[in-house]
Order: structure tokens, then C-alpha cells, then sequence
């Protein structure tokens, strides 16, 4: 990393389907579509933290921008 480097910032939650209510288990493919999105812009994911509801996570983002 580069002194004097600057990070633009980004969460998303995101949610884990567990099969109920009709809808099928994995992840929500519009959901995928934003994250592979976010790749094309230059965007990369930098971590992952599970929510106390384990079918919530919250991924984190980052670009740098200088």
C-alpha cells in the first residue's frame, strides 16, 4: 500500500436463504449481480463478518482512490 493511499468504503448486507417461505437455499442472485458489479468498478471485497442471525453477514468493501 502506497503512503498517503486513500480507501473509498463499502458494506453490504447480504442474506443466506435457508429454503423457507418458498424461496430456494443460497445466496439472492441480484445480490450476486451488485457484488460482481462492484468488481468491474474496481471495487474489492476486504472481509466478512456474521451477524448474530447467522443467515445475515455483512461483507466490506474497498477502492482505493489516490
Amino acid at each position: 500500500m502506497a503512503v498517503g493511499s486513500q480507501w473509498e468504503h463499502i458494506t453490504l448486507s447480504l442474506q443466506w436463504h435457508a429454503g423457507v417461505l418458498g424461496m430456494k437455499t443460497g445466496w439472492d442472485k441480484n445480490m450476486i449481480s451488485q457484488i460482481e458489479e462492484l468488481g468491474k468498478h474496481g471495487i474489492e471485497m476486504c472481509g466478512v463478518s456474521q451477524q448474530k442471525d447467522p443467515t445475515w453477514f455483512i461483507l466490506f468493501f474497498k477502492r482505493q482512490t489516490s
